[in-house]
């Protein structure tokens, strides 16, 4: 449950206020009110509403929507819509929307309200115990070597996507670069910032969403590492990150970021099979705990689920879930190139290696044009 947006106008909302329930007029011709998420909202309005004005920005709580709420559209890009006159206690603010030459803008407030609300959210109990993270991914490795040369080579400012506990953010900053962070989860950025202080390190660590985000300037270096794009289920939500991306970055300025290359073996696992992927000391008592990965593919979405078991001394010390979506090798190029970014090199793996079928990875440098 997050928060959602409807575009009215103005006044025709000032007027239903009072009576406590608003009706939009494709409830009785769709059956539904139209509404959108916060990445969606100006690709609408420069659609449907151009050159309209006295436009009003509603943004809705759907946990406090009376009636029902379905996600539907085209699988790349679904909509949340309101089979019901919305409540209007639903609706926890309200920004005027305005239009400039280059189109809508989303109001900054709103953005904040988004972050807010999604911040809230439950994380799971891996980024709620941010330390076990740690422990399990390590604090060196080649992913993390391949970021920290690649900032170094650029040599200027540098901004970290899905940044978690500053596994890339640290040692970056500790090789003099001025580092900026940005990350969803409240907990590991406070894990992030314990250990940037205790290295006396300056690093500008924000909560914000990576699919939207306003830091108001610009970096020479960005980058998204450890899959975390992957979180990323549709194609409007992949665009959106990387058109933030590109208004970051300034002219001369790389784009650097990973992904799984599917592995149509691994897609094939059986949902009731097991697999023991990791092994880690516990951060408390240092007591060995396994890592078992109960995985499943949903195809038509191109999304693998996976289910974490972590035991300790034979005993389910917790679980963790989530899905990833996966990117096939020329559904990237296109998605990059069709969203203003050549890519100049294309890896395999960390150590630089060509780009092959067999690679686990799919590692890019783009620039855009």
């Amino acid at each position: 449950m997050g928060i959602i947006f409807h575009i009215t106008n103005k006044n025709e909302y000032e007027k239903v206020q009072k009576t406590g329930s608003y009706k939009h007029i494709s409830l009785d011709k769709e059956g539904f009110i139209h509404c959108s998420q916060h990445y969606q909202v100006c690709e609408v309005a420069d659609f449907i509403f151009k050159n309209q004005k006295d436009l009003i920005l509603l943004a809705i709580d759907e946990a406090k929507c009376k009636h029902e709420i379905k996600y539907e559209g085209p699988s790349w890009n679904t909509f949340p819509h309101i089979y019901g006159e919305l409540n209007t206690d639903a609706v926890v603010r309200t920004f005027d929307f305005n239009a400039s030459q280059e189109g809508f803008y989303f109001p900054t407030e709103a953005l904040d309200l988004v972050v807010q609300q999604l911040s809230q959210e439950p994380n799971g109990p891996l980024y709620k115990l941010s330390k076990h993270y740690d422990a399990m991914n390590g604090s060196v490795g080649k992913d993390i070597d391949f970021y920290v040369r690649y900032a170094k080579q650029k040599n200027g400012s540098v901004l970290d996507l899905a940044c978690g506990s500053g596994r890339f953010s640290i040692p970056i900053a500790k090789s003099g670069l001025n580092v900026s962070g940005l990350d969803l989860s409240k907990t590991m950025l406070a894990l992030a910032k314990e250990k940037a202080d205790k290295e006396n390190l300056k690093i500008d660590f924000r909560l914000g969403d990576i699919r939207m985000f306003n830091f108001g300037k610009k970096f020479d270096f960005i980058f998204c590492g450890f899959n975390s794009s992957q979180h990323l289920h549709e194609e409007k939500e992949y665009r959106s990150f990387l058109e933030s991306v590109k208004e970051h970055l300034n002219q001369d300025g790389l784009f650097a970021f990973d992904v799984f290359n599917p592995s149509i073996s691994m897609l094939n696992r059986k949902a009731s099979d097991k697999f023991l992927v990791s092994k880690y000391k516990d951060p408390e008592d240092g007591q060995e705990i396994e890592v078992w990965e109960y995985p499943s593919y949903n195809s038509a979405k191109q999304l693998s689920s996976f289910d974490f078991h972590y035991i300790k001394n034979g005993v389910l010390l917790f679980e963790e879930k989530f899905s990833l979506r996966n990117y096939f090798p020329l559904e990237m190029d296109i998605l990059l190139r069709n969203n203003g970014f050549d890519i100049i090199q294309k890896f395999g793996g960390y150590d630089d290696g060509p780009f092959r079928p067999e690679s686990m990875k799919q590692i890019f440098i783009c620039k855009p044009y």
